[in-house]
C-alpha cells in the first residue's frame, strides 16, 4: 500500500519491522521463502528510490535464498530473481551484466513454461534484452528481441490488443528505429503506441502518457525534417504538460516546438518569405520580429541552433541552419559555413552534396586544420564513389601535419558511418563524443594509407613524428591511435603494449552525453512482486531516459 502511495521511506520501515519477525519465526531456518521475499521487497523499493546498489544486494540476497530452497529446481522465484537483477543493473547502467541477468531469466522462463512458450515472463525478459541491446548500440538485435516480445504480447492480449504493454514494445521499436535513424519507422510504432494510449486514456485527454506519446512523435518528426507535423505533436505535447504545470516538462516541450518554429521560418527565409519569417521567430521571442537576418546577432543564434540540432540529431534542421546561414553571410564574413555544411551533409550520407560543400569551404580565407583532414578523411572513405586525386589527399593531409594550428575535432555516433575504423569502434565502444586533434588524425591516416605518402618520406620517419607528437599531447585517443599504428603496420607487440598502458593510465575519457530527446518516455519494466503474476505491468517514465526500456 505505501510503495503504491509512493510513501517509501515508511515502506522500508514496514518491511524491517516485518523482516524482524521472520527472522525470528524462522530462526532457525533463515532460508525461508518468507524471508526472500521480504528481500526481494527491499530491493523493489530501493530501485524505485534510485538506490540501484542497495537493490542490487537484496535481490542477491532473495536470489541466494531462492537458489537453496528451489534447488535443481526451476521455480518462478528464481527467474523472478534473476529479471529483477537484470532491471537494477540497466537502471545502472551497466548494460552487460544486464544482459547476463535477463538471459538467466529467460533460461529458467523457458523450462518453467516449456509447455506455454508465450508466457509473459518469457516476454518481460525479450523486452529487457531489447532494451539492454539498444542501450549498447546492437539496434538489431534489439529489434529481433522486441519483435519476440511483440508476439508474445499479442496472443497474450489477443481479446485485449489494446494492453499497455503492447503499447510499450510499439514505443520501445518507436526508440530504436529512432536511434536508428529509420524515422519513417520509427513514426509507425510510435503512432500505433500513440492510437493505444488514446484509447486507454479517453476518460484522461490530459493524462502524461499522451503527453510523452506526443513528445516522442514530435521529436521524430523534427528529426525527419517534417516541421508542419512536429509542430502540432510539440504542441499536444505543451499543452498537456501545462496543463499539470510541470515546468520541467513544460520547458521540455517548449524548446521542441520553438526549435520547429525556427526550422519553419528557416524554410520560409531560404524561399524569401518575410513576413512568414517574422511570424514564426516571433512567437520565439518577440524581439526576434525586427532582427536583422545579416547581423552577427542573427549569425551567432542560427549557428547555436545549428550545434544544437546536430547534437540532437536533427540533421536536417542543422542542415537547414547552415543553409541560413549561407543565405545571409554569403561573404563567409562571419565564419566558413560550408564546412560544418559539409560534415553534415556527410553524416545523412549525401555525399555529392558534401564534397560540393568541402570544395566551396576550401575557398575561404583562412583554412583550418581540421578542415584539411576532414576533407582527407572524407575523400579516404568515400574514394570508390568520387573521382580522387591521390595527390590532393597527400596535400591535405601533410597540411594539416605542417602547419602550426592543430583544430579539434569532435566525433559521435552520428559520425560513426563517416569515419576510419579506429574513431568507429572508440565512438561504439565509449558510447560517448570524442574529441581528437586534427594533426593525430592526420598522422594516423596518412601512416595508415601509404599510398598517400610523398617520396622523401619515409612511414617510420612518420611513424617517430607521431610518437613525439602523442608524447607531447598526453592524451589517451592520440595514443590509442598509436598504439593501432603500430599493432597494425609493424605488428610491434612491445611498443603497442606500452601505449596501450598509458591510455589506461590517462582515463581520460569524457563523461558528458548528448541529449537524447526521442527517448523522453520510455517505458519501464516494474520489478516483479512475489504476491503478483509474472505478468508485471510496464509504465513510463518521463524524465529519466536512462531509466527507460
Amino acid at each position: 500500500m505505501y510503495v503504491i502511495k509512493g510513501e517509501l521511506d515508511i515502506a522500508i520501515s514496514c518491511y524491517e519491522q516485518a523482516l524482524d519477525i521472520e527472522l525470528r519465526i524462522h530462526e532457525s531456518n533463515p532460508n525461508h521463502p518468507n524471508i526472500a521475499a521480504i528481500y526481494n521487497n527491499f530491493g523493489n523499493v530501493f530501485g524505485f528510490q534510485k538506490k540501484h546498489d542497495q537493490a542490487i544486494e537484496y535481490y542477491n540476497r532473495a536470489l541466494g535464498i531462492a537458489l537453496k530452497v528451489y534447488e535443481n529446481i526451476n521455480h518462478p522465484a528464481i527467474s523472478m530473481n534473476y529479471y529483477n537483477l537484470g532491471r537494477q543493473y540497466f537502471m545502472n547502467k551497466e548494460y552487460v551484466q544486464a544482459i547476463n541477468y535477463y538471459n538467466q531469466a529467460l533460461e529458467i522462463s523457458f523450462k518453467i513454461y516449456m509447455d506455454n512458450p508465450t508466457h509473459p515472463a518469457i516476454a518481460h525478459s525479450y523486452n529487457g534484452l531489447g532494451a539492454a541491446c539498444e542501450k549498447i548500440g546492437e539496434y538489431d538485435q534489439a529489434i529481433k528481441y522486441y519483435m519476440l516480445a511483440l508476439e508474445i504480447y499479442h496472443e497474450t492480449y489477443a481479446n485485449n490488443p489494446q494492453h499497455l504493454n503492447v503499447a510499450d514494445i510499439y514505443h520501445n521499436l518507436g526508440s530504436v528505429y529512432t536511434s536508428k535513424r529509420e524515422y519513417v519507422q520509427a513514426i509507425k510504432y510510435y503512432e500505433r503506441e500513440l492510437q493505444i494510449m488514446l484509447k486507454i486514456y479517453i476518460l484522461s485527454p490530459n493524462h502524461l502518457s499522451l503527453a510523452s506519446s506526443h513528445y516522442n512523435l514530435g521529436v521524430v518528426y523534427y528529426r525527419k525534417g517534417d516541421y508542419a507535423n512536429s509542430c502540432f505533436c510539440a504542441d499536444k505535447a505543451l499543452s498537456i504538460y501545462s496543463a499539470h504545470n510541470n515546468q520541467q516538462d513544460i520547458i521540455k516541450a517548449q524548446n521542441l516546438y520553438n526549435s520547429v518554429l525556427l526550422q519553419l521560418g528557416n524554410s520560409a527565409l531560404l524561399l524569401d518569405k518575410v513576413e512568414e519569417v517574422r511570424l514564426y521567430y516571433g512567437q520565439i521571442n518577440a524581439r526576434y520580429n525586427d532582427i536583422d537576418f545579416a547581423s552577427m546577432g542573427f549569425v551567432k543564434m542560427q549557428s547555436e541552433y545549428a550545434d544544437i540540432a546536430y547534437n540532437s540529431k536533427a540533421l536536417f534542421a542543422a542542415i537547414n541552419c547552415q543553409l541560413v546561414l549561407l543565405k545571409v553571410d554569403h561573404t563567409l564574413e562571419y565564419d566558413n559555413h560550408y564546412h560544418k555544411l559539409a560534415c553534415f551533409y556527410n553524416s545523412i550520407g549525401s555525399i555529392e552534396k558534401a564534397n560540393e560543400a568541402f570544395h566551396n569551404a576550401l575557398t575561404y580565407s583562412q583554412i583550418t586544420a581540421s578542415l584539411h583532414v576532414n576533407y582527407a578523411q572524407f575523400l579516404i572513405m568515400n574514394a570508390d564513389c568520387l573521382n580522387i586525386d591521390p595527390q590532393e589527399i597527400t596535400y591535405h593531409l601533410y597540411s594539416a601535419i605542417g602547419g602550426n594550428e592543430d583544430s579539434n575535432l569532435r566525433y559521435n555516433e552520428i559520425e560513426q558511418n563517416s569515419v576510419c575504423n579506429v574513431l568507429r569502434d572508440l565512438i561504439k565502444e565509449k558510447n560517448v563524443p570524442i574529441t581528437i586533434s586534427s594533426k593525430t588524425l592526420a598522422y594516423y591516416l596518412l601512416i595508415t594509407h601509404p599510398e598517400y605518402i610523398r617520396e622523401i618520406d619515409s612511414p617510420n620517419g612518420l611513424l617517430d613524428s607521431f610518437r613525439v607528437h602523442c608524447n607531447k599531447l598526453q592524451d589517451d585517443i592520440a595514443f590509442r591511435l598509436l598504439a593501432n599504428t603500430y599493432n597494425e603496420m609493424i605488428s610491434d607487440n612491445e611498443t603497442t603494449a606500452k601505449y596501450t598502458e598509458q591510455i589506461y593510465q590517462l582515463n581520460l575519457w569524457p563523461q558528458f552525453l548528448l541529449d537524447e530527446p526521442s527517448d523522453e518516455g520510455k517505458s519501464v519494466p516494474l520489478p516483479m512482486y512475489n504476491n503478483q503474476s509474472n505478468e508485471s505491468k510496464l509504465s513510463g517514465d518521463f524524465n529519466d531516459k536512462e531509466s527507460g526500456t
